[in-house]
């Protein structure tokens, strides 16, 4: 199913190549617009990672390059983003509806935002396929797809026989290789 729209996503990917790495809080706040445009109602913290890591993921085997520089790590539940998971702590398992914020000085003061994509329009469309391939399924179900054997987090985890220490990231090359074979498999 992926696969019938790589030529469109590696075209959008080969026009951000020149581009910044985004943020991944500007990836998670393009999901929780999308979600709250949409009337998604399971936008949890779980939800939210695993959507930002497919997008990581699907960049990285898509492009050869990274969609942020945060690093990915191996937890319980699968595949975490250390500042979503401090950003959306307070949410617990409750869907999120407020958009990760930042702090900049304007004019001499302090003003609050909203997180945006720094290449909206260069990412926005490889985003919106990824909601559309992922946002459907419930976090148990993305959490199911992280940890289904051969993923880069099953990896990790037979690594240290299901024992993973804290902080223990999943390196982008792994994450790579995965969806690049991901992609190259035939449509079913």
């Amino acid at each position: 199913m992926f696969a019938q729209t790589l030529d469109l996503t590696r075209r959008v990917i080969m026009i951000q190549l020149g581009c910044d790495m985004e943020t991944t809080e500007g990836v998670a706040n393009f999901f929780i617009q999308t979600a709250i445009d949409a009337g998604c109602t399971d936008l949890s913290q779980l939800k939210l990672q695993k959507l930002v890591y497919f997008a990581h993921g699907w960049h990285l085997g898509l492009s050869g390059n990274p969609l942020f520089s945060e690093p990915v790590q191996a937890w319980r539940y699968g595949p975490v983003i250390q500042s979503l998971r401090r950003e959306f702590r307070a949410f617990g398992s409750l869907p999120i509806n407020k958009k990760a914020r930042d702090i900049k000085i304007e004019n001499g003061v302090l003003r609050e935002y909203d997180v945006p994509l720094k290449e909206p329009e260069a990412i926005s469309p490889f985003l919106s396929r990824i909601w559309d391939l992922y946002g459907k399924f419930t976090p148990i179900q993305l959490t199911n797809m992280t940890h289904e054997e051969g993923t880069p987090w099953h990896q990790i985890a037979v690594h240290y026989q299901f024992q993973i220490p804290l902080g223990i990231t999943i390196p982008n090359d792994l994450i790579q290789s995965y969806f690049q074979a991901l992609a190259a498999k035939p449509a079913a």
